[in-house]
C-alpha cells in the first residue's frame, strides 16, 4: 500500500494495530511505521509546520514558543547529538544558568507532549533521542522532513547529471 493509502485508511477510523497484519499479509511489514498514528511530517520549506499521523500539529498543541524553537532548533541540527549545555546556549543565552535548566526541561516536556499527547508517563520519547545530557531528533520510518527529500533528490540529481556529462564525453569521444 501507498503512503497515501494507509493515511486514508487511518483517516477512515482503521486502528493502527490492525494495520499491521494486514501489511504483513501483503508482505509490506516493513511499511509499519508510516501506519502508525504518531508518525511524523515536517515541513520546513515554506511556513514551517508539522503533522502527527496526518492530523496537523497546530500552534495550541505546542503549548509554549520554547517547545517549538526547541523542535526547529533539533530539526536543523538533524542526525546530530546537541548536548544540553549548547542547546541553552543557542536558544536561550542571556538566562542564568539555573532559570536557562528549567526552561529547557519545560520546553523539552512541552515538546514531548504535543508530539507524542498518548505517551504514558517514564515510556521513552519515539522523536526525542537522549544520550547522556545530549538530545537529538530520532530519525527513522517514522519521520519524513522535506528538506531531506529534497537533499536526497539533489544529491540524485547531481549524480545524475555527471553520470550525463560523462556519457556526453564518452559520445564526443567515440
Amino acid at each position: 500500500l501507498p503512503r497515501p493509502a494507509l493515511i486514508a485508511a487511518l483517516r477512515a477510523g482503521v486502528q493502527p494495530d490492525r494495520l499491521g497484519p494486514l501489511l504483513e499479509a501483503l508482505g509490506l511489514e516493513g511499511m509499519q511505521g508510516v501506519a502508525r498514528q504518531d508518525a511524523l511530517r515536517v515541513r520546513t520549506l515554506g511556513p514551517f509546520r508539522v503533522w502527527r499521523g496526518g492530523q496537523e500539529v497546530d500552534r495550541k498543541t505546542w503549548g509554549r514558543k520554547i517547545a517549538l524553537q526547541l523542535f526547529h532548533l533539533l530539526v536543523v541540527h538533524r542526525g546530530d547529538q546537541l548536548p544540553k549545555s549548547r542547546i541553552i546556549d543557542m536558544l536561550w543565552p542571556d538566562l542564568d544558568p539555573g532559570v536557562a535548566d528549567g526552561t529547557f526541561r519545560v520546553a523539552l516536556n512541552a515538546l514531548n507532549q504535543a508530539l507524542e499527547p498518548d505517551r504514558q508517563s517514564g515510556q521513552e520519547p519515539r522523536h526525542i533521542a537522549r544520550q547522556g545530557t545530549a538530545y537529538a531528533l530520532r530519525l527513522g520510518d517514522d519521520l519524513t522532513l522535506d528538506v531531506a527529500e529534497f537533499e536526497r533528490l539533489l544529491d540524485a540529481a547531481g549524480v545524475m547529471e555527471a553520470a550525463i556529462a560523462r556519457a556526453q564525453r564518452d559520445v564526443g569521444h567515440g
